[in-house]
């Protein structure tokens, strides 16, 4: 298998800590070199360094994309510089996978898939969220039609308060809840249910940093109503619960394995109670790993695996650039909904 040649740009937090590891162990499974990378921070271009000596460093990517033989590269930028980023990539016929949100505002995200139509490539858009087991397992059971017709979803995605770096403190430069975590459960909104958002309401709130916490109310196309609660300022939740006229199923990311499904029979409380805690047991190697290794979650290896695979295949990768302007879009739409106070309507995606 020949060896495919892949750039980064963007050597932050997430690139280092989550990133790289996994290029590293791809390296032998899948023939995937990082060849290139690039941060205008010397420090945090010298810790990348660090991991992968061989690749060779730009404080400019615009100069990596120019390196001979990379095929694709993996863009890791605060959200205000993905549209510039993914263009120029783009337009340098390099396969892209583009870490969520799409872009800071539409206008940027239609920017982007205006040159991904030219470009021709294969692009993918970071919400590795849907590769976890529990999320894909779920998404069957709902296609099953074993919940019969969904009525609702209920999720809560919050962090701990942790320090930022300063363009996550401000909404201009790509910060605030909506772009950081909201934009996770509306995709899975989409995914799990396999509709679009027809409408949103939202409120907003700023405890430490500019919309650091919302909750958001979503509509979808097909009547399903969606309740989101978001926070980068709480304890460390990441939970989903969608209720059908045939019964209920919950995940946890971080401490369920698999969906428990919940039918309509009663009288099943102690069985099901009990279930819950041999389900506990059998979770915590996952809670171990989570807690022992920062940034531990296996959907991120999943997702790159996908991509690069799609590559080599010369196939469409999924989830794609205009499942990241669907997320953008209801995004924009909460932020309009949390200034005027109305529920606004989401634009349709074309394409």
């Amino acid at each position: 298998m020949p060896t495919l040649d892949v750039g980064l740009i963007g050597c932050g937090r997430l690139a280092l800590g989550v990133h790289l590891p996994i290029l590293e162990r791809l390296s032998s499974r899948q023939a995937v070199r990082l060849a290139a990378l690039a941060d205008p921070d010397p420090d945090r271009r010298s810790q990348a360094a660090g991991r992968s000596p061989a690749a060779k460093q730009y404080d400019d990517y615009r100069q990596l994309l120019r390196q001979p033989g990379l095929a694709g590269v993996i863009v890791c930028l605060p959200p205000a510089q993905h549209a510039e980023a993914a263009v120029r990539s783009l337009q340098s016929g390099k396969h892209l996978y583009l870490e969520k949100p799409l872009a800071a505002d539409p206008a940027e995200g239609e920017a982007i898939l205006s040159a991904w139509e030219r470009a021709r490539t294969t692009a993918m858009i970071g919400f590795n969220y849907r590769f976890h087991p529990a999320i894909r397992e779920a998404r069957e059971i709902i296609r099953s039609g074993a919940l019969g017709e969904v009525l609702a979803v209920q999720s809560e995605f919050s962090t701990c308060e942790q320090p930022m770096p300063e363009w996550k403190r401000r909404r201009a430069s790509g910060g605030g809840v909506l772009l950081d975590l909201a934009s996770h459960h509306i995709d899975l909104a989409r995914f799990l249910l396999g509709q679009e958002v027809g409408e949103v309401s939202c409120r907003t709130l700023s405890h430490r940093s500019e919309g650091d916490a919302a909750s958001l109310r979503l509509r979808m196309v097909r009547g399903a109503l969606v309740q989101t609660f978001v926070s980068l300022v709480s304890a460390e939740e990441d939970q989903i619960r969608v209720f059908g006229t045939e019964g209920a199923l919950r995940f946890d990311r971080y401490r369920s394995l698999r969906p428990q499904v919940i039918p309509l029979r009663r009288g099943r409380e102690r069985v099901r109670a009990v279930w819950e805690r041999v389900s506990e047991l059998r979770a915590w190697p996952l809670q171990a790993r989570k807690a022992l290794i920062p940034g531990y979650e296996p959907s991120y290896a999943a997702a790159l695996e996908h991509f690069f695979r799609s590559v080599r295949e010369e196939r469409p990768a999924a989830p794609d650039l205009r499942d990241g302007y669907a997320s953008l879009a209801v995004v924009a739409a909460a932020e309009r909904s949390a200034e005027s106070g109305e529920t606004v309507a989401v634009r349709p995606v074309e394409g």
